[in-house]
């Protein structure tokens, strides 16, 4: 192993390895020789060569294991294929063996890819999709690269690749990188049971073996003072918030009324604690359903303080207008309802238009400043903020000022604003690199993964408590040249201390990572509870042979990933009726108790219901959760329950949780497919209704109608006609069907036809 990683000279020469493509240096050649050995956690700052590194492994595990191919996982279709650019370089491989992976190619494309590559770069949703339905496996696989492995927790992909790979690799070695894995030390734990995690390799910019090969980055904080305008608008939203929460102290939901200390994520874990809380009962005390109002209220004024501290009038104008909406909506939260009516919610308008044809925020004056300050000729520049309408308005003031700007924001669509397709990102990012643009203005997306080449300057027009955040935000500057990273803070706000937060949680995952790393060491697997892989089995042989079709919209659930665990051959499809379909006859509705309540309101269950009974023979309903705690009547819940078992024929299942609905599942295959020998079919068409069945449809259509009172209609008059012809005193005769009802099913059979 040594020959191919200590040679002594300007540049790295390795088995598979370029030459005079990656630069000596030996911090990587010691992690790579680490990770060889077992699982790896790579931490290391960003631009240090996370990706040289995986590259160095790559080559060996590759040299030693010729059969085998290595995939490399990264969160977006950008970054995947900006690591495939850097492979191609690196490795001294065809072109036509190293390739990518992403949802763009078909599933046949992929399967095709998957096989004739050596390395493959891809994303972790398709991955996952394309193991679920039996494209390809990971048995091959000699080397599993986890890139942004901070990402290893919940419902995300990489939690599943991860023990799927462990459980069928022939000769499984998992590579996981990120800059920063999180301050809190269960978080850090969970990544490491998630990814199977035997060894820890930790450096930063002042590790010995790093020093000699970093830029130095310069942080400069910027104190910028609020006018009395701001405090008296501050102070107007404080005592407000105070004044809730001191009640919600009182009842022991926050641990102080000081609002300076309150944080969003407080409120948000008091809310989670009182929703448990409300799952005790079927009908909620008054006093819980107030305080989830009250909690829902505060949660609007943190917001509210949080856009004026940190992005001014501007932002807070917006916000307020948002409320207003909300409040004139029939039902809208009471609290709020008050102050939007209140003399404080008038005087802070007034503020707000005072100062309408001034700058938004303080920041913006110390910003322009800071830009003049650091302007020449290629200089290239990243401003950072929390919020899209931010980058709007900086974007559209430096524009004024005549720099050549872009906005760069995620995928996702945020009120009126559409956001960037991965095409769009793209074309920035490569014109921003080409010096096509000065400044670049970012939320969040831009802090992850991104490479941006020689970017001088970046500017944290805002702060977040975030150790990760902070770290990726540093992380875009310093790479091949000294950088700068000015922080602008708002004297005497959140925005202070937030800056001073993410400091603090850098310095604790450091000092975490250490202990971790010396407990893994000493003690292997006992501190933190890891799932050593040798403990794991292959996937399940037995059931091989048992096909289920999915709805897409299931495939990220963890009733998929038992399935799979259970050796079930998964099927994506886009199923027009059902979740699962494990014959032509049977076919099942999954539906969480919150689904199942909210499809009660708005009767989607039933419709579901009577398309489902048309379609399959035997179709069922699996209810999922615990407890019949829904926060609606009990009467409507059992209403609905004996509807579907008694006028529809649809027996109910009911489960604790995913792992035994996919038992359920298995069962259900096993018997229709073994036992009975029916084939596995998607029903396309529906079958013909029955004469009864269209009549029931037809008066389902009307208004205050339910099946249960079509049949009960139907019943007494037996035809369509003799209700049409029935007068309102004829109607009320059935059950269920008042003067109002009546008048209704009357009018509606003697209105006249009007043409738009």
């Amino acid at each position: 192993m040594e020959r191919w990683l200590f040679k002594g000279k300007r540049y790295y020469e390795g088995p598979l390895i370029r030459e005079g493509t990656i630069e000596y240096r030996a911090y990587q050649v010691r992690i790579a020789l680490s990770a060889l050995k077992a699982n790896t956690l790579v931490v290391l700052p960003t631009g240090l060569g996370k990706t040289i590194i995986a590259a160095m492994v790559m080559g060996y595990r590759l040299h030693e294991e010729d059969w085998g191919k290595c995939v490399m996982l990264t969160p977006t279709r950008p970054l995947t294929l900006q690591h495939l650019e850097t492979l191609r370089r690196i490795l001294k491989l065809p072109s036509d063996e190293v390739n990518a992976i992403t949802g763009a190619l078909s599933p046949e494309k992929r399967a095709e890819v998957w096989r004739r590559s050596k390395v493959i770069s891809m994303t972790p949703q398709t991955l996952k999709n394309d193991l679920i339905a039996g494209r390809y496996n990971l048995r091959d696989a000699v080397l599993l690269v986890f890139d942004e492995a901070h990402r290893a927790v919940g419902n995300y992909p990489y939690v599943f690749i991860a023990e799927r790979y462990i459980r069928e690799a022939k000769d499984p070695l998992i590579l996981a990188m990120t800059a920063s894995p999180g301050s809190e030390e269960d978080k850090v734990k969970t990544i490491c049971r998630n990814l199977f995690i035997e060894n820890i390799e930790v450096r930063n910019e002042n590790s010995p073996d790093v020093r000699p090969y970093v830029q130095p980055i310069y942080v400069k904080w910027h104190m910028v003072d609020l006018d009395e305008s701001f405090k008296l608008v501050k102070a107007t939203l404080v005592a407000e918030l105070q004044r809730h929460l001191k009640e919600l102290k009182e009842r022991g939901y926050v641990v102080s009324s000081n609002a300076s200390k309150v944080r969003l994520k407080d409120i948000l874990e008091a809310k989670a604690l009182l929703q448990d809380k409300m799952k005790e009962y079927v009908r909620p005390p008054k006093e819980l359903v107030w305080d989830l109002i009250r909690l829902n209220y505060i949660t609007r004024l943190v917001h509210a303080l949080e856009l004026l501290e940190a992005q001014g009038f501007h932002a807070l104008k917006r916000y307020m207008l948002k409320l207003e909406e909300l409040a004139k909506r029939p039902g809208s939260n009471r609290f709020l309802k008050e102050f939007v009516y209140s003399r404080s919610w008038i005087d802070i308008k007034r503020i707000i238009a005072l100062k309408e044809d001034e700058e938004p925020h303080p920041k913006i004056g110390e910003l322009l400043k800071i830009l003049k300050a650091n302007a020449r000729e290629g200089t290239r520049t990243i401003i950072f903020t929390n919020y899209r309408d931010t980058v709007d308005l900086l974007t559209d003031i430096l524009r004024q000022h005549g720099y050549r700007v872009a906005s760069f924001i995620g995928q996702a669509k945020r009120g009126e604003s559409k956001g960037l397709t991965q095409r769009q990102q793209e074309e920035i990012m490569r014109a921003f690199k080409k010096g096509e643009y000065d400044v670049l203005v970012a939320t969040q997306v831009a802090e992850e993964g991104i490479d941006v080449a020689e970017c001088d300057l970046v500017v944290f027009y805002d702060n977040v408590p975030s150790a990760i955040r902070y770290v990726q935000r540093r992380g875009r500057t310093g790479r091949r040249r000294a950088g700068k990273v000015v922080v602008l803070i708002a004297r005497g706000t959140r925005d202070e201390a937030y800056y001073w937060s993410s400091l603090r949680k850098r310095k604790s995952m450091y000092s975490i990572l250490k202990k971790l790393k010396y407990t893994i060491a000493s003690r292997p697997g006992t501190e933190l509870g890891i799932k050593v892989y040798t403990e794991y089995q292959p996937v399940r042989k037995e059931n091989e042979d048992l096909l289920v079709y999915v709805d897409n919209r299931e495939l990220t659930t963890e009733v998929v990933n038992e399935l799979v665990k259970q050796g079930i051959r998964v099927i994506p499809r886009k199923l027009e009726v059902a979740d699962y379909v494990v014959s032509e006859d049977v076919a099942i509705e999954r539906k969480s108790l919150k689904d199942f309540a909210q499809s009660i309101i708005d009767l989607r269950i039933f419709k579901q219901a009577r398309i489902l009974k048309r379609t399959y023979a035997t179709p069922l309903v699996i209810l999922e959760g615990k407890r019949l705690t829904l926060g609606m009547r009990q009467e409507a819940i059992l209403g609905a329950l004996i509807s579907l078992m008694v006028d529809y024929g649809i027996p109910v299942i009911w489960t604790e949780g995913p792992t035994e609905t996919a038992r359920y599942i298995v069962a259900l295959a096993k018997r229709e497919q073994r036992e009975k020998k029916r084939r596995l079919r998607i029903k396309g068409e529906r079958r013909p209704l029955t004469l009864e069945e269209v009549q029931l449809e037809m008066l389902s259509a009307i208004p205050g109608i339910d099946r249960i009172l079509a049949e009960r209609l139907l019943r007494m008059f037996r035809t369509i006609r003799d209700i049409a012809n029935a007068d309102p005193e004829e109607l009320m005769s059935v059950e269920g069907i008042g003067e109002k009802l009546a008048g209704t099913i009357y009018e509606t059979f003697r209105h006249r036809y009007q043409a738009s």
